[in-house]
């Protein structure tokens, strides 16, 4: 094991790790920040879900077209440009006006789609025969930093009297990681697997089952995630909890997952046949959903619950991208198609929510939704774990 662990796989990893920080914080504070910018901006549900929607859009419509460019570029130069473009739409949200929130939230979900793609390529290229391992540590980071983020999004809004400042905490994280990628870009070793991959590789994803099952489970847990990160803080005021309080209740429920979800992916990299995994951790999805449409009162249970199922789904998808690919190039396009197809899917999670809102006049017609796709969730998974690469699916 120490022998693996060489000066440049650890630069490597430290450079996957402080990325993998900033790749959530500036979405998810927004849940927490909904109510107080609707009132601030005279926002409709409906419409605080299309601004919520906009980075899961962005992802849906940029992922396609990263593998080609990053692998022309290289992934860590492009790595680069992507922290690049998410710390200036993270700043441009500090200016006043509806149209900085707007075009902010854009370049903020165009920065977090590239680097969507190029984290489960970089770690196939960079650790091969540690995909899960590492996916689980990356992962663990991506979801503690976002918890993290979450739960302070209230008190600095209080703190500060603004939401923006709130919404842009994350932009010193951002900076770090880019120095970081600008010491590995100068100190790293030539990057392998960049070479033009012919066209048959890109044809033989989509016509694909596999990679179609892997799109899907990276479509309904995304779906989930943000559905619930943007709506389940105001479900909780609805049955009376306090803002700070249910800003608190989420946080906690991102950071219960942590472990959950790293020791779910150990566990893949340990044994053949992930479709049990895969499947149970989605269908187990229904029990905090039917537990806060029947016991409401019980909320901060159930969102808890919710985060720690969340917690698992999530590490399971990225590394089901990269143990279902066989190669560096593989990897970043199967992400690209999963991530493309799987956020335009996920896209329409917050608003189609805030329209049921707004329709239905309860909360618990978005809840029956998330029901709903926890089954799909399921199913996805096991066609997604089954043990064998692409490649192998189409020799067989």
């Amino acid at each position: 094991m120490r022998g693996y662990w060489t000066s440049d796989k650890v630069g490597a990893l430290v450079a996957v790790l402080l990325t993998a920080m900033c790749m959530r914080p500036a979405i998810v504070s927004f849940g927490p920040l909904a109510q107080r910018i609707g009132e601030d901006l005279q926002l409709s549900s409906a419409q605080l879900g299309g601004l919520a929607s906009v980075p899961v859009l962005a992802f849906g419509l940029i992922s396609a077209f990263v593998a080609r460019p990053a692998r022309h570029l290289g992934y860590a130069r492009f790595t680069l440009l992507a922290l690049v473009v998410l710390g200036i739409g993270i700043a441009l949200r500090l200016i006043p006006g509806a149209w900085a929130l707007w075009s902010g939230t854009a370049l903020v979900g165009a920065g977090i789609a590239a680097l969507n793609v190029l984290m489960p390529a970089v770690v196939k290229q960079r650790f091969p025969e540690r995909v899960s391992f590492v996916t689980g540590i990356y992962s663990a980071l991506l979801v503690g930093s976002a918890a993290g983020f979450v739960a302070l999004a209230t008190p600095i809004a209080v703190a500060t009297g603004d939401w923006r400042i709130a919404l842009a905490a994350s932009l010193p994280i951002v900076i770090v990681a880019a120095i970081a990628t600008i010491l590995r870009i100068r100190r790293a070793t030539p990057e392998a697997g960049t070479a033009a991959v012919a066209p048959s590789v890109a044809s033989r994803l989509w016509s694909s089952p596999l990679a179609w099952a892997v799109t899907f489970y990276m479509g309904m847990q995304s779906t989930i995630f943000y559905i619930v990160g943007n709506w389940i803080p105001t479900i909780e005021q609805s049955v009376g909890i306090s803002e700070v309080d249910a800003g608190l209740h989420f946080a906690l429920s991102q950071i219960v997952g942590v472990p959950f979800g790293f020791f779910a992916t150990a566990l893949m990299q340990r044994v053949r046949d992930h479709r049990p995994l895969a499947a149970t951790a989605g269908i187990a999805g229904v029990l905090p959903v039917l537990g806060a449409i029947m016991v409401p009162g019980l909320m901060p249970l159930w969102t808890v619950i919710m985060g720690l199922i969340a917690g698992i789904t999530l590490p399971v998808a990225l590394a089901l991208i990269g143990e279902r690919a066989g190669s560096t190039a593989e990897a970043a396009r199967l992400s690209g198609m999963a991530q493309s197809v799987g956020y335009m899917l996920a896209a329409a999670g917050p608003f189609v929510a805030g329209w049921m809102f707004q329709v239905t006049d309860t909360w618990n017609s978005v809840l029956w939704l998330v029901f709903g796709l926890t089954l799909v969730l399921g199913v996805s998974g096991w066609f997604a774990g089954t043990n064998r690469t692409i490649a192998e699916e189409r020799h067989s």
